[in-house]
């Protein structure tokens, strides 16, 4: 799972730069620190974090659960969380399928 977030990180930045728009993809029936990490409290829906906050937030390893950040490794041991690039004007609707956005 690492090396398959790593490269879709790795090709996003050679694409936009390290502003490329990332978003972690909770597994169904992922667990409650990967649903706090990966989804927008107010809408449930997949977080968009910028490639290097992810990479900048480093790993989780050695850290309790409760100062867990999110990362562009896997979140724990068996996380198995997706990752997926999020181009500019993109996001998600509420079924988590990415739509354009819409101006405010």
């Amino acid at each position: 799972q690492g090396a398959h977030n790593d490269a879709v990180i790795i090709d996003a930045v050679r694409r936009e730069g390290e502003g490329a728009r990332i978003a972690r993809i909770p597994e169904p029936g992922a667990c409650v620190n990967c649903r706090r990490l990966f989804l927008a409290v107010e809408t449930g829906r997949p977080r968009i974090f910028t490639a290097a906050e992810l990479l900048d937030n480093g790993t989780n390893v050695g850290k309790r659960a409760v100062d867990w950040r999110p990362t562009a490794w896997p979140a724990h041991p068996r996380c198995s969380c997706s990752t997926e690039h999020v181009p500019a004007g993109l996001t998600y609707d509420d079924g988590w399928e990415l739509t354009k956005e819409r101006a405010a």
